[in-house]
């Protein structure tokens, strides 16, 4: 009698861990799906802290009122993601080093095709062209002094500056 409690609980025991055991491929998926949850999370909270009110002195920049008009705005909008990115720069690098790795050993491409959609500056050819102008060293520097150095809303701050043009 003994030897069949015995055996019944090793049974039940190895059913249990079979059902609950993971192949590297779906473990390597799940990180992933895990890693994404973070950063999703991160977003929001990122979204949730944008500063959305400017007096014109702290965002009045001298290498900005330079700008043409039209740059203006493209160059606020490329200080916004640097500083949300910035933001969500850590979980990022998570998500995409579970991402490789699950790529890597899946070959399921699709996640990684999204997300290289994502991470894709928006650009059509006349805002291409706007971009092309800009100074990037001048806007990396810009990037990293308040209140460009957190997330903000760029169409408050572009608003600000453009009524400096009239």
């Amino acid at each position: 009698m003994p030897f069949n409690k015995i055996f019944w609980s090793l049974i039940a025991l190895f059913c249990t861990s079979s059902a609950f055991s993971l192949t590297l491929e779906e473990s390597l998926k799940q990180d992933m799906e895990s890693a994404y949850e973070v950063l999703d999370t991160k977003y929001g909270q990122c979204r949730e802290t944008r500063k959305n009110t400017f007096s014109i002195n702290e965002v009045d920049n001298e290498w900005l009122l330079s700008l043409e008009k039209d740059q203006v705005g493209t160059a606020v909008y490329i200080l916004s993601k640097m500083a949300f990115q910035r933001c969500v720069a850590l979980e990022e690098g998570i998500y995409s080093t579970a991402l490789l790795a699950y790529v890597a050993e899946s070959g399921d491409k699709e996640a990684l095709d999204e997300w290289l959609k994502f991470k894709r500056l928006y650009t059509d050819n006349d805002l291409a062209k706007i971009i092309s102008k800009l100074d990037f060293n001048k806007l990396k520097l810009l990037s990293v002094t308040p209140p460009f150095s957190k997330p903000f809303n760029p169409l408050v701050v572009s608003e600000l500056l453009k009524g400096s043009f009239e």
